[in-house]
């Protein structure tokens, strides 16, 4: 099974190539990609990039603070959720039903 990977956000704003916009220091995105591939979000949902934290006392980063999260809202195609079968995972606990309170039939 291949080891999951960071995803590659790519925020992009597309101009005019004389329109100078950019100069401004201000970006409005207006394309979001994953791994390369252009994705729909829908319009007035915003994509939240994290605030990140480096600790330049120790040189590196040793903590999931220090990593760039992004949250996105977008549509999506297909959505897949199912259980599979894998040897390297650890066993699972059996949950134990009684401490639930589930309606009675």
């Amino acid at each position: 099974m291949p080891r999951p990977q960071p995803a590659h956000i790519e925020i992009l704003e597309y101009t005019p190539a004389q329109s100078g916009s950019g100069a401004t220091g201000v970006l409005k995105a207006n394309e979001l990609r994953i791994n390369g591939t252009p994705i729909l979000c829908p319009k007035g949902e915003t994509i939240r990039v994290h605030a990140m934290e480096f600790n330049q006392a120790d040189g590196y980063r040793d903590d999931q603070a220090d990593l760039v999260k992004v949250t996105v809202t977008m549509f999506a195609h297909r959505i897949l959720i199912e259980q599979r079968g894998n040897p390297e995972a650890p066993p699972v606990e059996p949950i134990d039903l009684q401490h639930l309170d589930l309606p009675q039939e």
